[in-house]
């Protein structure tokens, strides 16, 4: 129930599950667990979400670049930041893959971790591009809460604060 609390709060995400009863026949009932379903949640840039992962399970997302040239005019690099908050969580990014593994995940230009965070960032290529869009599991190899942060970083803008 802890995680219902949670609920109403703006970029907290909730997983439900739902039980099916048949009022004439109390030995039939169906059970679908909304958490085995698989989708993909969006996120934005510079928006930080905070969710929850029961263990050995993974939740997905998916950050994608604005679809006009404009739009991704100047970005020199893409930073995904995990902050778990209980528990332990890992981060997988594929920029093909729409439900990435571990043997999936694409190794990105830079990897930062230390005790309480996970960073991957992609740096646009010699040729000047990026891809546009980017698949992310987190997977909990224990019950875990975090945050996930996705910041576009431009020509001379600094470090993602976190």
């Amino acid at each position: 129930l802890a995680e219902f609390a949670n609920c109403g709060q703006e970029n907290f995400l909730c997983r439900f599950s739902l039980k099916l009863t048949n009022r004439t026949n109390s030995n039939s009932s169906l059970s679908v667990n909304l958490n085995e379903v698989k989708f993909s949640y969006s996120l934005s840039n510079d928006t930080r979400v905070r969710d929850g992962i029961f263990f050995e399970n993974s939740n997905y997302y998916i950050f994608q670049l604005p679809p006009t040239e404009d739009g991704a005019k100047g970005i020199q690099s893409i930073e995904f930041v995990l902050e778990p908050l209980t528990g332990d969580s890992d981060m997988f990014i594929s920029t093909s893959k729409e439900f990435p593994s571990k043997d999936d995940s694409e190794k990105p230009d830079t990897i930062k971790a230390g005790e309480n965070f996970e960073v991957m960032e992609f740096v646009k290529s010699k040729n000047g591009s990026l891809p546009r869009t980017y698949y992310v599991t987190v997977y909990g190899s224990t019950a875990s809460t975090y945050d996930l942060k996705v910041q576009v970083k431009k020509e001379g803008q600094s470090n993602l604060q976190r």
